[in-house]
């Protein structure tokens, strides 16, 4: 027989409901950034569609007053992002510096020489390869053998891989997500007018048509745009039983909790943040 006394135990959770997710066309003409601004303040954030689900949630007003409407869909600049200390890179878009020092966007499987930093606590040197291959590999053959590909934040660094290039292509630590939603959620479902994006250079936000098919635009264009709107419903309930094992042992608690949640889950109830409360036995 065990040697615990009996203890009532209360584990409480959260039921986490969602019940509407909800895309708002807005007719008010403003460049995307605005239309972002706005949609965050008020809603959720400019629309994020990830499948045809979301696209089905769509439904556009006979009134409105343009034939397109903003998305949260963008691929500008600020997605330019350094690779160092990140585990793992992701994207079709990296720089590499030119023959004449020249940064240019280019695709990430094309093969280029490369430019490797090592950085000590004293010092920071770098390392021409005249090894050619792709930007990923370029990027774990530096992990490997020294500390990351080259890393360029100054003129001075800028003009020192220059003259390592000696005139020739060679990749540095610059890549980016091409197309991302105002979420930060990469591309992972399409609705592009023609199959494909079309960006001259100046189209870095994305607006859909009367279809819903998708348009590139300059980011300063004017255009209505639609907002995305997700409700939840958060109730709060416990469970009471009794138990003469020893229940304040935080490995039993792990396992009958993770029970508990299998069990819920089994029956459409999602917790959020689980937790116990256990009350000492009334005398």
């Amino acid at each position: 027989m065990s040697s615990f006394s009996k203890t009532r135990v209360e584990t409480a959770g959260y039921k986490d409901c969602v019940y509407g997710q909800h895309y708002l066309y807005i007719d008010l003409h403003k460049t995307w950034h605005d239309a972002q601004k706005y949609c965050r303040e008020n809603y959720l954030d400019l629309a994020i569609l990830h499948n045809m689900e979301d696209i089905q949630l769509l439904s556009r007003p006979a009134a409105f007053s343009s034939a397109y409407a903003w998305t949260g869909l963008s691929d500008e600049e600020a997605n330019w992002s350094k690779p160092w200390g990140a585990p793992t890179t992701r994207g079709t878009g990296a720089r590499r510096m030119s023959s004449a020092g020249i940064w240019r966007d280019v695709n990430c499987n094309d093969n280029m020489l490369t430019v490797c930093f090592t950085k000590t606590e004293s010092k920071t040197t770098f390392t021409y390869l005249n090894i050619a291959q792709s930007w990923s590999s370029a990027v774990n053959y530096c992990r490997q053998h020294y500390t990351d590909l080259a890393m360029i934040e100054d003129a001075q660094t800028d003009s020192l891989v220059k003259s390592l290039a000696s005139g020739v292509n060679v990749w540095i630590g610059l890549t980016r997500v091409p197309w991302i939603w105002a979420d930060g959620a990469s591309l992972t479902y399409n609705m592009w007018q023609g199959g494909k994006p079309i960006n001259t250079g100046t189209q870095h936000c994305v607006k859909e048509d009367a279809t819903h098919r998708w348009v590139t635009a300059s980011c300063s264009e004017l255009n209505p745009f639609i907002c995305i709107e997700v409700s939840f419903h958060i109730s709060k309930f416990t469970v009471r039983f009794q138990s003469s094992a020893n229940l304040t042992d935080p490995f039993l608690q792990s396992q009958i909790l993770q029970k508990l949640v299998q069990v819920l889950e089994a029956h459409s109830v999602r917790l959020s943040k689980p937790n116990w409360s256990i009350q000492p036995r009334k005398l």
